[in-house]
């Protein structure tokens, strides 16, 4: 078997659990608020980031590793193993995948043991790739047989995001205040998805937020036949267990993976979206590894 590294983002939303059973490594993200400076996931996480929000502070800006943080990241791994394979927050979003390219080149000779993968994806979406890439890795599959895979794979996979409001986007400078104004006074609920490796509007829904959800349940599940049941995502910033209890048994209602997890977005997903948002992420049939 190829001794290979897998290794992604804390943005990618993957449990502990998971993270651990591959052997998947991170590289963090820091979290910049009026407070102070964080590291993403591990120093605070979307409840916090959804208090101090909430508390009037509006401003949290995600600041992505420096290529030296990354070439140091990548160096210890190297020490360990022959090759890495590190799958990137979608480059259309971020300099994360810009900084990875100039750490590699920093380490010479041995920047070529290092394949780097721009998953066009954020969050659990992101994260579906990784763990593909894991099970790649395990059927004996090279870092070139699992690049190319997740190339394959990266259109088929679903990432999208009900939200509450457009409130957060605005904050973050993505819609005018205007635009703000005028769907808040219409209860409109907005459909977020991963686009041409960029996060988009693709939808919404207007009048009572439990309405919404439903309604957006119903339409992400409504080719299920077409999905693949090998692992699914109920990845949320701000939602109760009360809500998110609701949430699984409309999905229950639809569909059955066999393996379903729920995890809280990172910091830096929720400080974009904001309190009531949540995601069913999965992948379409067709692009298992050979």
């Amino acid at each position: 078997m190829h001794n290979i590294a897998i290794t992604t983002e804390c943005v990618a939303d993957l449990p502990r659990e998971l993270l651990e059973r591959e052997e998947i490594d991170l590289i963090y993200y820091d979290v910049q608020t009026d407070r102070g400076l964080f590291r993403d996931t591990d120093e605070v996480d979307s409840e916090n980031i959804m208090e101090y929000m909430r508390g009037g502070e509006k401003k949290a800006q995600s600041i992505v590793p420096g290529a030296n943080e990354y070439k140091n990241f990548f160096k210890r791994k190297l020490e360990r193993y022959d090759e890495i394979v590190h799958i990137c927050i979608s480059g259309a979003t971020s300099v994360a995948f810009e900084n990875a390219k100039l750490a590699r080149a920093k380490l010479g000779i041995d920047g070529r043991r290092i394949c780097l993968i721009d998953s066009g994806h954020l969050s659990s979406g992101m994260g579906l790739m990784v763990m593909a890439a894991a099970e790649c890795r395990n059927k004996g599959m090279g870092s070139r047989e699992i690049e190319e895979h997740l190339k394959e794979m990266a259109p088929s996979v679903s990432t999208t995001f009900l939200a509450n409001n457009l409130e957060y986007l605005y904050y973050n400078g993505k819609v005018s205040r205007s635009t703000l104004k005028f769907c808040s006074f219409l209860q409109f609920h907005p459909v977020l998805c991963m686009r041409n490796g960029k996060l988009t509007l693709k939808n919404g829904y207007f009048g009572k937020y439990e309405r919404a959800a439903q309604k957006y349940i119903a339409d992400t599940l409504k080719k299920a036949k077409q999905i693949d049941l090998g692992m699914g995502f109920l990845t949320y910033a701000g939602c109760n267990h009360e809500l998110r209890e609701r949430i699984k048994k409309e999905i229950g209602k639809r569909i059955e993976f066999r393996e379903f997890w729920e995890q809280q977005a990172s910091a830096t997903v929720s400080c974009n979206c904001g309190p009531l948002t949540f995601g069913i992420l999965y992948v379409m049939k067709g692009v298992s590894p050979k």
